[in-house]
Protein backbone atom coordinates (compact mmCIF):
# COMPACT_ATOMS: atom_id res chain seq x y z
CA UNK A 1 0.00 0.00 0.00
CA UNK A 2 1.89 2.61 -1.50
CA UNK A 3 0.59 5.75 1.52
CA UNK A 4 0.90 6.67 4.74
CA UNK A 5 0.22 4.49 7.41
CA UNK A 6 -2.36 5.64 10.25
CA UNK A 7 -2.95 2.01 11.97
CA UNK A 8 -2.35 -1.48 12.12
CA UNK A 9 -3.72 -3.79 13.88
CA UNK A 10 -3.54 -8.23 14.39
CA UNK A 11 -6.77 -9.79 14.85
CA UNK A 12 -7.44 -13.40 15.00
CA UNK A 13 -9.94 -14.87 11.65
CA UNK A 14 -13.23 -14.81 14.79
CA UNK A 15 -16.20 -13.41 12.88
CA UNK A 16 -16.93 -11.17 16.15
CA UNK A 17 -13.82 -9.21 15.23
CA UNK A 18 -15.96 -7.18 12.31
CA UNK A 19 -17.95 -5.30 14.19
CA UNK A 20 -15.03 -3.98 16.47
CA UNK A 21 -13.40 -3.47 12.76
CA UNK A 22 -15.81 -1.28 11.88
CA UNK A 23 -16.43 0.72 14.75
CA UNK A 24 -12.15 1.43 14.67
CA UNK A 25 -11.42 1.86 11.27
CA UNK A 26 -14.85 4.61 10.70
CA UNK A 27 -13.20 6.43 13.72
CA UNK A 28 -10.57 6.72 11.53
CA UNK A 29 -12.69 7.31 8.95
CA UNK A 30 -14.50 10.30 10.86
CA UNK A 31 -11.38 11.59 11.83
CA UNK A 32 -10.04 12.11 8.44
CA UNK A 33 -13.59 13.89 7.90
CA UNK A 34 -14.16 11.03 4.73
CA UNK A 35 -18.15 11.41 3.67
CA UNK A 36 -21.00 9.60 5.17
CA UNK A 37 -21.87 7.59 1.82
CA UNK A 38 -17.88 6.69 1.57
CA UNK A 39 -17.95 5.71 5.52
CA UNK A 40 -20.99 3.44 4.41
CA UNK A 41 -19.19 1.55 1.27
CA UNK A 42 -16.24 1.30 4.20
CA UNK A 43 -18.10 -0.24 6.78
CA UNK A 44 -19.72 -2.93 3.85
CA UNK A 45 -16.15 -3.29 2.60
CA UNK A 46 -14.95 -4.24 5.77
CA UNK A 47 -17.58 -6.95 6.32
CA UNK A 48 -17.11 -8.43 2.73
CA UNK A 49 -13.45 -8.89 2.60
CA UNK A 50 -12.86 -10.16 6.17
CA UNK A 51 -15.44 -12.85 5.94
CA UNK A 52 -14.52 -14.29 2.53
CA UNK A 53 -11.00 -13.96 4.23
CA UNK A 54 -11.85 -16.03 6.54
CA UNK A 55 -14.21 -17.95 4.53
CA UNK A 56 -11.44 -18.66 1.22
CA UNK A 57 -8.19 -18.71 2.76
CA UNK A 58 -9.42 -19.69 6.40
CA UNK A 59 -11.87 -22.42 5.90
CA UNK A 60 -13.29 -20.72 8.55
CA UNK A 61 -11.26 -21.76 11.10
CA UNK A 62 -10.96 -19.08 13.94
CA UNK A 63 -6.76 -19.63 14.55
CA UNK A 64 -5.73 -17.48 11.62
CA UNK A 65 -4.10 -13.93 11.88
CA UNK A 66 -5.35 -11.03 9.68
CA UNK A 67 -3.17 -7.90 9.59
CA UNK A 68 -5.55 -5.13 8.73
CA UNK A 69 -3.46 -1.60 8.30
CA UNK A 70 -5.35 1.86 7.47
CA UNK A 71 -3.70 4.32 5.46
CA UNK A 72 -4.07 7.65 3.57
CA UNK A 73 -2.30 9.00 0.44
CA UNK A 74 -2.84 11.90 -1.37
CA UNK A 75 -6.24 10.80 -3.09
CA UNK A 76 -7.47 7.20 -1.04
CA UNK A 77 -8.25 6.35 2.14
CA UNK A 78 -7.01 2.83 1.98
CA UNK A 79 -6.96 -0.85 3.62
CA UNK A 80 -4.63 -3.59 3.46
CA UNK A 81 -5.17 -7.08 4.66
CA UNK A 82 -2.67 -9.34 5.32
CA UNK A 83 -2.37 -12.89 6.23
CA UNK A 84 -0.60 -16.05 6.03
CA UNK A 85 -3.74 -18.49 4.40
CA UNK A 86 -3.93 -21.00 2.15
CA UNK A 87 -1.78 -20.41 -1.21
CA UNK A 88 -3.88 -18.88 -3.83
CA UNK A 89 -6.97 -19.60 -1.25
CA UNK A 90 -8.79 -16.12 -1.98
CA UNK A 91 -9.21 -15.09 -5.83
CA UNK A 92 -11.45 -12.36 -7.27
CA UNK A 93 -10.82 -13.60 -10.73
CA UNK A 94 -12.31 -17.44 -9.83
CA UNK A 95 -15.04 -17.38 -7.13
CA UNK A 96 -15.85 -20.89 -6.48
CA UNK A 97 -19.54 -20.54 -5.60
CA UNK A 98 -22.06 -18.14 -5.71
CA UNK A 99 -21.87 -16.41 -2.20
CA UNK A 100 -18.37 -15.71 -3.45
CA UNK A 101 -19.64 -14.14 -6.25
CA UNK A 102 -21.77 -12.02 -4.79
CA UNK A 103 -19.28 -10.79 -2.25
CA UNK A 104 -16.70 -10.25 -4.70
CA UNK A 105 -19.24 -8.14 -6.96
CA UNK A 106 -19.86 -5.87 -3.93
CA UNK A 107 -15.86 -5.41 -3.05
CA UNK A 108 -15.04 -4.30 -6.43
CA UNK A 109 -17.78 -2.18 -6.73
CA UNK A 110 -17.77 -0.23 -3.48
CA UNK A 111 -14.22 0.28 -3.98
CA UNK A 112 -12.11 2.33 -6.29
CA UNK A 113 -9.51 -0.25 -6.69
CA UNK A 114 -8.89 -3.39 -5.47
CA UNK A 115 -5.85 -5.95 -5.55
CA UNK A 116 -4.82 -9.30 -4.06
CA UNK A 117 -0.97 -9.78 -4.17
CA UNK A 118 0.56 -13.15 -3.71
CA UNK A 119 4.18 -12.94 -1.40
CA UNK A 120 5.18 -16.26 -1.38
CA UNK A 121 6.10 -16.75 1.82
CA UNK A 122 4.85 -14.01 3.40
CA UNK A 123 1.29 -14.73 2.51
CA UNK A 124 -1.07 -12.84 0.28
CA UNK A 125 -2.74 -9.22 1.08
CA UNK A 126 -5.64 -7.34 -0.36
CA UNK A 127 -5.27 -3.88 -0.84
CA UNK A 128 -8.96 -1.70 -1.40
CA UNK A 129 -8.64 2.35 -2.13
CA UNK A 130 -11.76 4.27 -1.82
CA UNK A 131 -10.93 7.54 -4.11
CA UNK A 132 -11.45 10.77 -2.03
CA UNK A 133 -12.76 14.21 -3.73
CA UNK A 134 -10.34 16.94 -3.29
CA UNK A 135 -11.77 19.23 -1.35
CA UNK A 136 -11.94 16.01 1.62
CA UNK A 137 -8.04 16.12 1.20
CA UNK A 138 -7.63 19.31 1.35
CA UNK A 139 -9.34 19.31 4.56
CA UNK A 140 -7.76 16.16 6.04
CA UNK A 141 -5.74 17.39 9.51
CA UNK A 142 -2.82 14.87 8.63
CA UNK A 143 -0.13 15.68 6.94
CA UNK A 144 0.74 19.52 8.22
CA UNK A 145 0.90 18.31 11.73
CA UNK A 146 3.75 15.71 10.53
CA UNK A 147 5.66 18.07 8.63
CA UNK A 148 6.05 20.71 11.68
CA UNK A 149 7.57 17.59 13.62
CA UNK A 150 10.25 16.80 11.31
CA UNK A 151 13.47 19.17 11.48
CA UNK A 152 13.61 21.96 8.70
CA UNK A 153 17.44 20.53 7.92
CA UNK A 154 19.69 18.14 9.13
CA UNK A 155 22.96 19.01 11.06
CA UNK A 156 25.67 18.46 8.63
CA UNK A 157 28.74 15.96 10.29
CA UNK A 158 32.21 18.24 9.69
CA UNK A 159 34.77 15.02 10.96
CA UNK A 160 37.24 13.89 8.67
CA UNK A 161 35.73 10.29 7.03
CA UNK A 162 38.78 7.36 5.96
CA UNK A 163 37.67 5.70 2.43
CA UNK A 164 38.56 2.20 1.66
CA UNK A 165 37.34 -1.20 1.62
CA UNK A 166 35.00 -2.52 4.33
CA UNK A 167 36.27 -5.17 6.61
CA UNK A 168 34.45 -8.41 7.34
CA UNK A 169 33.92 -7.16 11.12
CA UNK A 170 31.86 -3.95 9.93
CA UNK A 171 29.15 -6.23 8.18
CA UNK A 172 27.42 -4.98 11.19
CA UNK A 173 27.71 -1.32 11.20
CA UNK A 174 26.98 -1.85 6.63
CA UNK A 175 23.46 -3.15 8.27
CA UNK A 176 22.69 -0.01 10.85
CA UNK A 177 24.02 3.17 7.91
CA UNK A 178 21.50 1.19 5.56
CA UNK A 179 18.93 1.34 8.03
CA UNK A 180 19.73 5.10 8.93
CA UNK A 181 19.13 5.61 5.04
CA UNK A 182 16.25 3.31 3.93
CA UNK A 183 14.80 2.05 7.68
CA UNK A 184 13.35 -1.15 6.43
CA UNK A 185 12.04 0.25 3.18
CA UNK A 186 15.21 -1.33 1.20
CA UNK A 187 14.38 -3.66 -1.75
CA UNK A 188 16.79 -6.46 -1.54
CA UNK A 189 16.13 -8.31 1.75
CA UNK A 190 19.77 -9.84 2.19
CA UNK A 191 21.60 -6.66 3.00
CA UNK A 192 19.75 -6.14 6.38
CA UNK A 193 21.93 -9.78 7.48
CA UNK A 194 25.44 -9.37 7.95
CA UNK A 195 26.16 -12.74 7.37
CA UNK A 196 24.88 -12.50 4.45
CA UNK A 197 26.73 -9.49 3.22
CA UNK A 198 30.05 -11.62 4.34
CA UNK A 199 29.19 -14.94 2.35
CA UNK A 200 28.98 -12.40 -0.59
CA UNK A 201 32.16 -10.70 0.46
CA UNK A 202 33.87 -14.23 0.86
CA UNK A 203 32.49 -15.99 -2.52
CA UNK A 204 33.64 -12.58 -4.63
CA UNK A 205 30.49 -11.64 -5.75
CA UNK A 206 30.34 -8.40 -3.51
CA UNK A 207 33.26 -5.83 -2.86
CA UNK A 208 32.14 -3.10 -0.94
CA UNK A 209 33.68 0.47 -0.37
CA UNK A 210 32.81 2.54 2.40
CA UNK A 211 33.49 5.96 4.35
CA UNK A 212 34.10 5.09 8.02
CA UNK A 213 33.96 9.03 10.27
CA UNK A 214 36.18 9.81 13.19
CA UNK A 215 34.21 7.59 15.42
CA UNK A 216 35.11 4.27 13.39
CA UNK A 217 31.41 4.32 12.28
CA UNK A 218 30.29 3.25 8.45
CA UNK A 219 28.48 6.72 6.86
CA UNK A 220 28.26 5.64 3.39
CA UNK A 221 28.99 2.70 1.31
CA UNK A 222 28.79 1.84 -2.44
CA UNK A 223 28.84 -1.78 -2.97
CA UNK A 224 30.67 -3.87 -6.57
CA UNK A 225 27.96 -6.18 -7.26
CA UNK A 226 28.21 -9.38 -9.53
CA UNK A 227 26.09 -12.22 -10.55
CA UNK A 228 28.97 -14.91 -10.44
CA UNK A 229 32.60 -14.75 -9.29
CA UNK A 230 34.03 -14.59 -12.71
CA UNK A 231 31.39 -12.12 -14.40
CA UNK A 232 32.85 -9.99 -16.77
CA UNK A 233 30.91 -7.09 -15.42
CA UNK A 234 29.72 -5.66 -12.25
CA UNK A 235 26.96 -3.45 -11.09
CA UNK A 236 27.62 -0.09 -8.71
CA UNK A 237 24.86 -1.00 -6.21
CA UNK A 238 23.71 -0.72 -2.64
CA UNK A 239 25.19 3.18 -2.41
CA UNK A 240 23.67 4.83 0.20
CA UNK A 241 25.28 8.04 2.63
CA UNK A 242 23.66 8.76 5.77
CA UNK A 243 21.58 11.99 5.67
CA UNK A 244 25.00 13.81 8.16
CA UNK A 245 27.37 13.18 6.02
CA UNK A 246 25.40 14.56 2.97
CA UNK A 247 27.25 17.41 0.31
CA UNK A 248 30.35 15.95 0.89
CA UNK A 249 30.90 14.33 -2.35
CA UNK A 250 31.35 10.80 -0.69
CA UNK A 251 28.91 8.87 -3.29
CA UNK A 252 31.32 10.14 -5.98
CA UNK A 253 34.87 8.82 -4.46
CA UNK A 254 33.37 5.99 -3.21
CA UNK A 255 32.20 5.14 -7.00
CA UNK A 256 35.38 6.37 -8.58
CA UNK A 257 37.36 3.48 -5.90
CA UNK A 258 35.22 1.22 -7.14
CA UNK A 259 35.61 2.14 -10.98
CA UNK A 260 39.26 1.89 -10.64
CA UNK A 261 39.40 -1.33 -9.03
CA UNK A 262 37.11 -2.69 -11.68
CA UNK A 263 39.93 -1.56 -13.97
CA UNK A 264 42.83 -2.91 -11.62
CA UNK A 265 40.60 -5.92 -11.64
CA UNK A 266 40.19 -6.39 -15.71
CA UNK A 267 36.52 -5.85 -15.75
CA UNK A 268 34.62 -4.76 -18.84
CA UNK A 269 32.36 -2.56 -17.31
CA UNK A 270 30.69 -1.19 -14.68
CA UNK A 271 26.48 -1.01 -14.54
CA UNK A 272 24.89 1.42 -12.28
CA UNK A 273 21.05 3.29 -12.48
CA UNK A 274 19.86 6.59 -11.32
CA UNK A 275 16.71 8.07 -10.23
CA UNK A 276 15.01 10.59 -12.11
CA UNK A 277 13.36 12.58 -9.18
CA UNK A 278 16.59 15.26 -9.11
CA UNK A 279 19.53 15.09 -11.03
CA UNK A 280 21.99 14.83 -8.65
CA UNK A 281 23.03 11.40 -8.91
CA UNK A 282 23.24 11.78 -12.97
CA UNK A 283 25.35 14.25 -12.64
CA UNK A 284 28.09 12.14 -10.61
CA UNK A 285 27.82 9.49 -13.25
CA UNK A 286 28.17 12.25 -15.59
CA UNK A 287 30.99 13.44 -13.85
CA UNK A 288 32.45 9.69 -13.61
CA UNK A 289 32.24 9.34 -17.69
CA UNK A 290 29.15 7.06 -17.38
CA UNK A 291 27.12 6.98 -20.69
CA UNK A 292 23.34 6.35 -20.63
CA UNK A 293 22.33 3.75 -22.35
CA UNK A 294 18.11 3.60 -21.34
CA UNK A 295 16.06 4.08 -18.94
CA UNK A 296 13.49 1.83 -17.16
CA UNK A 297 10.27 3.75 -16.55
CA UNK A 298 8.49 3.44 -13.08
CA UNK A 299 11.10 1.34 -11.74
CA UNK A 300 10.69 2.20 -7.88
CA UNK A 301 7.40 2.50 -5.79
CA UNK A 302 6.56 6.26 -4.74
CA UNK A 303 6.15 5.11 -0.87
CA UNK A 304 10.25 4.93 -1.08
CA UNK A 305 11.25 8.63 0.59
CA UNK A 306 15.01 9.86 -0.60
CA UNK A 307 16.41 12.07 1.73
CA UNK A 308 15.98 14.82 -1.66
CA UNK A 309 13.12 15.87 -2.06
CA UNK A 310 11.45 15.45 -5.65
CA UNK A 311 8.46 16.66 -7.92
CA UNK A 312 5.66 13.89 -8.67
CA UNK A 313 6.27 12.04 -5.63
CA UNK A 314 2.95 10.06 -6.36
CA UNK A 315 4.12 8.40 -8.72
CA UNK A 316 6.50 5.86 -9.24
CA UNK A 317 9.77 7.14 -9.74
CA UNK A 318 12.20 5.75 -12.89
CA UNK A 319 15.91 5.04 -13.66
CA UNK A 320 18.24 6.06 -15.66
CA UNK A 321 20.74 3.47 -16.81
CA UNK A 322 24.33 3.70 -16.88
CA UNK A 323 27.38 2.16 -17.93
CA UNK A 324 31.08 2.79 -17.65
CA UNK A 325 33.23 0.72 -20.36
CA UNK A 326 36.65 -0.03 -18.79
CA UNK A 327 39.86 -0.82 -21.27
CA UNK A 328 39.05 -4.45 -21.43
CA UNK A 329 37.13 -4.56 -24.25
CA UNK A 330 35.65 -7.15 -26.40
CA UNK A 331 34.56 -6.95 -30.10
CA UNK A 332 30.85 -8.57 -30.68
CA UNK A 333 28.61 -9.16 -33.47
CA UNK A 334 25.08 -7.99 -32.30
CA UNK A 335 21.75 -8.25 -34.24
CA UNK A 336 19.49 -5.10 -34.03
CA UNK A 337 16.07 -4.47 -34.31
CA UNK A 338 15.94 -2.48 -37.34
CA UNK A 339 13.24 -0.05 -35.80
CA UNK A 340 15.45 0.92 -32.84
CA UNK A 341 18.81 0.44 -34.85
CA UNK A 342 19.23 4.53 -34.70
CA UNK A 343 19.32 4.63 -30.79
CA UNK A 344 21.32 1.57 -30.35
CA UNK A 345 23.92 2.39 -33.06
CA UNK A 346 24.22 5.92 -30.99
CA UNK A 347 24.45 4.36 -27.88
CA UNK A 348 27.71 2.06 -28.88
CA UNK A 349 28.89 5.59 -30.68
CA UNK A 350 29.05 6.80 -27.23
CA UNK A 351 30.12 3.85 -25.34
CA UNK A 352 32.97 3.47 -28.12
CA UNK A 353 32.98 -0.54 -27.49
CA UNK A 354 34.11 -2.96 -30.57
CA UNK A 355 30.57 -3.91 -32.06
CA UNK A 356 29.05 -5.13 -35.61
CA UNK A 357 26.03 -4.28 -36.04
CA UNK A 358 23.88 -6.09 -37.96
CA UNK A 359 20.01 -5.75 -39.15
CA UNK A 360 19.26 -8.46 -41.40
CA UNK A 361 15.87 -8.56 -42.82
CA UNK A 362 13.82 -10.05 -39.73
CA UNK A 363 12.02 -12.93 -40.77
CA UNK A 364 9.30 -14.37 -39.15
CA UNK A 365 10.35 -16.21 -36.05
CA UNK A 366 10.11 -19.91 -36.43
CA UNK A 367 11.88 -21.97 -33.10
CA UNK A 368 12.74 -25.28 -33.26
CA UNK A 369 11.76 -26.28 -29.54
CA UNK A 370 7.99 -26.94 -28.90
CA UNK A 371 8.16 -25.53 -25.15
CA UNK A 372 9.85 -22.30 -24.23
CA UNK A 373 12.04 -22.50 -20.92
CA UNK A 374 11.33 -19.11 -19.23
CA UNK A 375 12.04 -17.94 -15.71
CA UNK A 376 9.51 -15.29 -13.83
CA UNK A 377 11.02 -13.60 -10.72
CA UNK A 378 8.60 -11.45 -8.98
CA UNK A 379 9.42 -8.90 -6.78
CA UNK A 380 6.63 -8.15 -4.40
CA UNK A 381 8.48 -5.55 -2.48
CA UNK A 382 8.79 -3.22 -5.36
CA UNK A 383 5.77 -4.54 -7.37
CA UNK A 384 8.03 -5.43 -10.26
CA UNK A 385 8.08 -8.73 -12.47
CA UNK A 386 11.66 -9.49 -14.23
CA UNK A 387 11.22 -12.03 -16.94
CA UNK A 388 14.15 -14.49 -18.48
CA UNK A 389 13.57 -16.07 -21.95
CA UNK A 390 16.17 -19.30 -21.98
CA UNK A 391 15.02 -21.03 -24.41
CA UNK A 392 12.14 -19.19 -27.34
CA UNK A 393 9.66 -22.39 -28.10
CA UNK A 394 6.50 -22.44 -30.52
CA UNK A 395 3.90 -21.79 -27.72
CA UNK A 396 6.39 -18.40 -27.39
CA UNK A 397 3.59 -15.61 -27.94
CA UNK A 398 0.70 -17.79 -25.29
CA UNK A 399 3.33 -17.92 -22.82
CA UNK A 400 4.60 -14.04 -22.60
CA UNK A 401 0.27 -13.42 -22.65
CA UNK A 402 0.48 -15.81 -19.40
CA UNK A 403 3.18 -13.96 -17.45
CA UNK A 404 1.74 -10.91 -18.24
CA UNK A 405 -1.43 -12.40 -16.61
CA UNK A 406 0.12 -13.68 -13.68
CA UNK A 407 2.25 -10.27 -13.34
CA UNK A 408 -0.96 -8.58 -12.61
CA UNK A 409 -2.58 -11.04 -10.25
CA UNK A 410 0.70 -11.00 -8.52
CA UNK A 411 -0.04 -7.26 -8.44
CA UNK A 412 2.86 -6.08 -10.57
CA UNK A 413 3.48 -2.08 -11.90
CA UNK A 414 6.28 -3.15 -14.57
CA UNK A 415 7.66 -5.74 -15.71
CA UNK A 416 11.06 -6.35 -17.37
CA UNK A 417 12.55 -8.57 -19.81
CA UNK A 418 16.25 -8.54 -21.05
CA UNK A 419 17.41 -10.22 -24.70
CA UNK A 420 20.86 -11.40 -25.77
CA UNK A 421 21.58 -9.21 -29.29
CA UNK A 422 24.36 -11.30 -30.27
CA UNK A 423 21.23 -13.93 -31.22
CA UNK A 424 19.41 -13.90 -34.57
CA UNK A 425 16.34 -14.62 -33.29
CA UNK A 426 16.00 -11.47 -31.03
CA UNK A 427 14.96 -9.15 -33.31
CA UNK A 428 11.83 -11.27 -34.45
CA UNK A 429 11.56 -11.88 -30.62
CA UNK A 430 11.29 -8.09 -29.96
CA UNK A 431 8.77 -7.21 -32.22
CA UNK A 432 6.65 -10.15 -30.89
CA UNK A 433 7.24 -9.13 -27.23
CA UNK A 434 6.22 -5.63 -28.31
CA UNK A 435 3.07 -6.81 -30.42
CA UNK A 436 2.63 -8.20 -26.25
CA UNK A 437 2.57 -4.37 -24.91
CA UNK A 438 6.36 -4.37 -24.17
CA UNK A 439 8.78 -1.59 -25.20
CA UNK A 440 12.06 -0.19 -25.15
CA UNK A 441 13.93 0.67 -22.40
CA UNK A 442 17.91 0.73 -23.54
CA UNK A 443 20.49 -1.72 -23.98
CA UNK A 444 23.32 -3.03 -21.40
CA UNK A 445 27.02 -4.61 -22.58
CA UNK A 446 27.57 -8.09 -21.59
CA UNK A 447 25.04 -8.34 -19.07
CA UNK A 448 23.67 -11.61 -20.47
CA UNK A 449 26.60 -14.24 -20.20
CA UNK A 450 29.03 -11.91 -21.90
CA UNK A 451 26.47 -10.62 -23.98
CA UNK A 452 24.97 -7.83 -24.95
CA UNK A 453 21.31 -7.25 -23.89
CA UNK A 454 18.63 -5.61 -25.42
CA UNK A 455 16.16 -4.22 -22.61
CA UNK A 456 12.05 -4.14 -23.18
CA UNK A 457 9.92 -2.75 -20.58
CA UNK A 458 6.20 -3.02 -19.62
CA UNK A 459 4.16 -0.83 -17.72
CA UNK A 460 0.79 -1.85 -16.08
CA UNK A 461 -0.25 1.77 -15.72
CA UNK A 462 0.78 3.81 -18.78
CA UNK A 463 -0.67 7.18 -17.67
CA UNK A 464 3.30 8.14 -16.26
CA UNK A 465 3.90 12.09 -16.59
CA UNK A 466 7.21 12.90 -17.98
CA UNK A 467 7.51 16.19 -16.31
CA UNK A 468 8.93 14.31 -13.32
CA UNK A 469 11.36 12.09 -15.05
CA UNK A 470 14.70 14.37 -15.23
CA UNK A 471 17.34 14.13 -17.56
CA UNK A 472 20.26 15.96 -16.56
CA UNK A 473 22.46 15.35 -19.85
CA UNK A 474 21.26 16.23 -23.78
CA UNK A 475 21.94 12.59 -24.40
CA UNK A 476 19.80 11.31 -21.45
CA UNK A 477 17.27 14.21 -22.49
CA UNK A 478 16.95 12.30 -26.05
CA UNK A 479 17.00 8.74 -24.49
CA UNK A 480 14.11 10.08 -22.29
CA UNK A 481 12.40 11.09 -25.25
CA UNK A 482 12.45 7.87 -27.36
CA UNK A 483 11.65 5.86 -24.51
CA UNK A 484 8.85 7.69 -24.08
CA UNK A 485 7.83 7.63 -27.73
CA UNK A 486 7.81 3.91 -27.52
CA UNK A 487 5.47 3.64 -24.89
CA UNK A 488 3.17 5.67 -26.93
CA UNK A 489 2.91 3.20 -29.70
CA UNK A 490 2.07 0.65 -27.10
CA UNK A 491 -1.96 0.21 -26.91
CA UNK A 492 -3.02 0.27 -23.25
CA UNK A 493 -5.87 -2.45 -24.23
CA UNK A 494 -3.51 -5.93 -24.13
CA UNK A 495 -5.26 -8.63 -26.12
CA UNK A 496 -4.42 -12.27 -24.74
CA UNK A 497 -4.29 -15.54 -26.55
Amino acid sequence: MESKVLSSIEVSTELFHIDPLQHYIGYLADYCRIPDNKRFHLSILIEEVFAHIVSEAFQNKPDGKITVSVGLDQANFALRFHYLGIPYGYSWDSANDMESQISNTLIRKLSSSYKMNQRGKDGQTVEINIALPPQVIDQIPIGKEDKREQPERVELAKDAVELREIRDNEMKMFVQCLYNVFGYTYSADGVYYPEVILERKQAGVYKGFVAVNSKDVVVAHVGMLKDAPHACICECGQAFVVPEYGKRGLFHELKNMLILDAERSGLRGVTSSAVTGHPFTQKVNIHLNCIETGMELAYIPSYLKSVIGRDGETQRQSIMLYFYPTTHQQELEVYIPSEHREIISETYRRLGLPRVLIDEVEEAFVPEEEKSEIEMEVKTEWNQVHINILTPGKDLSHRVGNLIRQGLVCGASVMYVALPLTKKETPAIVKLLEERGFFYAGITPYQINGEDAIKLQYLVDLSLDPRFVIAESEWGALLKDYVFACKEKISKKIIYD
